[in-house]
């Protein structure tokens, strides 16, 4: 695990990050067992590294879900004692053995210096959708319940870009963007190269079953 750099799907919740998570999942990046959502979605994230993080969230009186309040600046020196050996852990503890893993999870951006501190050498994907569509999934979303109002919406998610324009900065050539309005489309040479760039096996039979019951819904 040590000589294997990790990669992070993140964005903002709302954006596509599940559906690209079990695309690089079927092209060979182990994940482990992931949590139910709403209406028993498969969230693509390992439980066990969820429920570390949403400890962190709780530990700086942040919200857990990543919608209101979120993490401020000072509270990403808090990080945790022992924080990437935590990770890898439960990473363990969910059955991974060696070669390519990966978590995803929209809340890492919140605090991206935590993963980046840990895992100097991983490898970011940054998951992306257009603001209007966001803010109205969002609105039509029952647990998506931290604002009423556009206003409030579109400040959050400009929080959560002002995040990947951190990440970047840290992480330079070692950051993707990819939007999956796109593949979803039909358009798949976005993912296809960010697939090749993680080292993975592109494998399209399994990626086009994963895309046929997509839709712009998926979080």
């Amino acid at each position: 695990m040590a000589h294997t750099p990790p990669i992070f799907v993140t964005g903002t919740p709302r954006s596509g990050a599940s559906m690209t998570a079990r695309i690089l999942a079927g092209c060979g990046a182990f994940g482990g067992c992931a949590r139910l959502g709403g209406r028993g979605r498969n969230t693509q994230e390992n439980p066990h590294i969820h429920r570390f993080l949403s400890s962190c969230f709780t530990d700086m009186g942040r919200d857990v879900r990543g919608q209101y309040p979120l993490p401020e600046p000072s509270d990403l020196v808090k990080c945790k004692m022992g924080f990437a050996e935590a990770v890898r852990f439960h990473l363990k503890r969910s059955g991974y053995v060696e070669g390519p893993w990966m978590y995803k999870d929209p809340r890492m951006c919140l605090v991206w210096s935590f993963w980046t501190n840990s895992f100097p050498n991983a490898k970011w994907v940054i998951v992306r959708r257009r603001d209007e569509e966001i803010i109205n999934s969002c609105q039509r979303t029952g647990y998506m319940d931290a604002f009423h109002d556009w206003g409030g919406w579109q400040w959050w998610v400009n929080q959560y870009k002002s995040r990947f324009k951190d990440i970047r900065l840290a992480a330079s050539s070692r950051v993707r963007e990819v939007w999956p309005g796109k593949f979803i489309d039909g358009d798949l040479g976005e993912v296809m190269q960010v697939v090749d760039w993680l080292g993975l096996e592109w494998k399209e039979p399994q990626v086009r079953c994963i895309l046929k019951p997509a839709s712009t819904k998926d979080t």
